[in-house]
């Protein structure tokens, strides 16, 4: 099988919009960084080459596909309630899907998605920083010296803040009541319910 120029073009191209994407999430210390996602792209890209030239190999970009998803679930992870390494399996799905389009010849398109993705990680990651101060979502554990009613002066104040209290449980345990909730709002305010809490003498233990 003879190597062509257009071949070495492709593999370049691969490596620079490969890394261009795994530069971003390196710049922002995700697991999977600027080798795993440059090689992933290149990778795709080879396979995608190949299948125009291997008699029978029709079906590898069905097989790309399947391939990168089970790639990509391995790096989501389920963390205090929370699922996390979603985008991060994006990217890696998003470089294989370039590595493809390089290898079929798809230049300009490849590279024009290239752009798009770059500018949505970071321009939505500004937007959604700044979402995030204004409704967090956070779970306090906390000890209190005292009865119900004393949970419920706290909950009042919860409220106070404007905060909006969730899913609620309390555990009486070596004298202390512990209390669990799921208290939603902006940062401000929960920062002003903390530091109201931590100066409550029946407060023993305040945590999140």
């Amino acid at each position: 099988m003879t190597i062509v120029p257009a071949d070495i073009i492709k593999i370049l191209l691969a490596i620079l919009l490969g890394g261009s994407i795994g530069l971003e999430r390196e710049i922002r210390h995700k697991g999977v960084g600027l080798r795993t996602l440059t090689i992933i792209c290149i990778g795709a890209t080879l396979f995608t080459i190949l299948s125009t030239r291997i008699a029978g190999a029709v079906g590898v970009a069905a097989n790309i596909v399947t391939g990168i998803g089970f790639l990509g679930a391995g790096v989501i992870l389920h963390e205090n309630n929370k699922v996390k390494g979603l985008t991060t399996a994006a990217d890696v799905w998003v470089s294989a899907a370039l590595g493809m389009g390089i290898g079929s010849g798809a230049y300009l398109l490849s590279v024009v998605t290239t752009a798009i993705i770059l500018v949505v990680m970071v321009l939505f990651s500004r937007f959604e920083q700044r979402v995030d101060r204004r409704w967090e979502i956070r779970q306090y554990q906390i000890s209190l010296l005292g009865d119900s009613r004393k949970a419920e002066e706290l909950e009042g104040q919860v409220r106070g803040y404007g905060l909006r209290l969730g899913l609620q449980s309390r555990m009486k345990l070596n004298g202390l009541l512990l209390c669990t909730w799921d208290i939603s709002g902006s940062s401000t305010n929960h920062d002003n319910f903390v530091e109201m809490a931590l100066a409550d003498p029946d407060v023993k233990e305040i945590a999140w």
